[in-house]
Parts: structure tokens; sequence; C-alpha cells
């Protein structure tokens, strides 16, 4: 189990990317996602989400929770108006439940996409989850 609380930020990685790290109650780094953008273009891509193995699972759930709602945030002020993620078959419930957008098939590929306008799935992230990262709502 990693030590409570768990605290997301966001730290700019140059000129088109920034990287969203959780941080255990020790500040211990437990999960992260880097993430390209194009703040001209307005685009930005959610990268691969990795997690430390030694949290609980309640608390990994939590944790990606924490990346999903800091990277919406920090893009949202960085210009960011329409986002996408590539989703593997493992974490399509997920990606669906924090979103609220059912992940498409991509030819020859098993897992999906998930794409929008940022600011709906960010209203919907924040309605379904609280400052913890519990999901605290389970919208259809």
């Amino acid at each position: 189990m990693w030590i409570e609380p768990l605290t997301a930020t966001a730290v700019p990685e140059g000129e088109f990317a920034f990287r969203v790290t959780v941080h255990a109650g020790d500040a211990s780094p437990i999960a992260s996602v880097h993430c390209p953008i194009n703040a001209a273009a307005g685009f930005g891509y959610f990268g691969e989400m990795l997690t430390d193995a030694n949290g609980a699972p309640r608390q990994r759930l939590r944790a990606l929770t924490l990346l999903v709602r800091e990277a919406l945030r920090f893009a949202a002020e960085n210009g960011i108006t329409t986002v996408r993620t590539d989703v593997p078959e493992r974490l399509q419930r997920f990606a669906q439940q924090i979103s609220g957008v059912e992940p498409q098939s991509v030819r020859g590929e098993s897992g999906g996409v998930i794409a929008g306008e940022l600011h709906a799935i960010r209203s919907f992230a924040l309605r379904i989850s609280d400052a913890d990262g519990n999901i605290t709502d389970t919208a259809p």
C-alpha cells in the first residue's frame, strides 16, 4: 500500500508535452502519464499510464483517476480543446467510466480509441469523481 494522501501534479516537458505524476503521502512517485500536445492546434494526446505495482487495487484506481483529472485540468489551462487516447482492452471499462465516451474500435487492433472535446470529457470526469480520485457516480 502507498502512504496517503495521493496527490497529482502536472509539469511541462518542453513546448509540446507535459507529464502528470501522482505522488504518495511520502512524496514518492507512484503513477505517471506523458501527454504530447499541440497548443496551436488545440490538440492533446493522453499517453500510457504507468503505475507502481505496490498500491492496493483501490489506490491504483484512484491514482489513475487523479492522472486523468490533472491531465485534463492542465490541458484545459493550456489551450487544449480536443483530446484523444488509445485504450488497451483491459482499461476500456475505466476509460469509458471516467470519460463518458465509449471507446471506438480500431481496425485490426484490440482496444480502442477515445476522442472528443476536452470540456465535455473533463466535465464528465469531474462530475463522477472527487478530488481524492474516488469515483463517486457510476454514470452509464
